[in-house]
């Protein structure tokens, strides 16, 4: 009877163990996910920034977003780069 008891204990204690490995390996996968989700909602609160600043000609604030003074323009239904000087003076009014 006394080595039946210890492979009780031995099989609770590896379903014990398996059982706090799944529940940190669920941990660590919803801390990445939610990691990932703020990376995401951050990088675009910041591009929604940036592009307020330079809209508005605050181009020191956009500098310190990470602009680097150009601007995507649609041509011919691409798109380009253009030095955003030459964009706001194009869409300047006569």
């Amino acid at each position: 009877m006394c080595g039946r008891g210890g492979a009780d204990a031995s099989g609770a204690l590896e379903q014990a163990a398996e059982q706090a490995a799944v529940k940190i390996q669920a941990l660590m996968r919803g801390n990445l996910a939610r990691d990932k989700y703020k990376e995401i909602r951050d990088e675009e609160a910041r591009r929604q920034c940036l592009n307020y600043y330079v809209l508005t000609g605050n181009y020191a604030e956009a500098r310190g977003l990470g602009w680097d003074d150009w601007v995507v323009i649609e041509v011919d239904g691409g798109f380009a780069l253009e030095p955003a000087q030459a964009s706001l003076a194009r869409r300047a009014p006569p």
